[in-house]
């Protein structure tokens, strides 16, 4: 899997809470965030890796399924 942080066009329509003006706690929740017991920035993502340098991704087979080097 591959986190990034998308761009801000993909989370305009999300609504966000307002981050504390406590230093501690804006310090408290990105450490939280580090290690899941935070929730992250809405902005993180996960993707999943399908496929890496060297292997060939088609699409699809009959039943739409995405294909790597030939095999689903």
């Amino acid at each position: 899997m591959v986190g990034l942080r998308g761009p801000n066009s993909w989370t305009e329509t999300t609504s966000r809470e307002p981050k504390s003006s406590n230093p501690l706690v804006r310090g408290l929740d990105q450490i939280g965030a580090l290690v899941g017991l935070a929730p992250p920035d809405e902005r993180d993502f996960v993707k999943r890796v399908i496929a890496v340098g060297g292997q060939t991704v088609e699409c699809c087979d009959d039943q739409l399924r995405v294909l790597v080097d030939g095999s689903r």
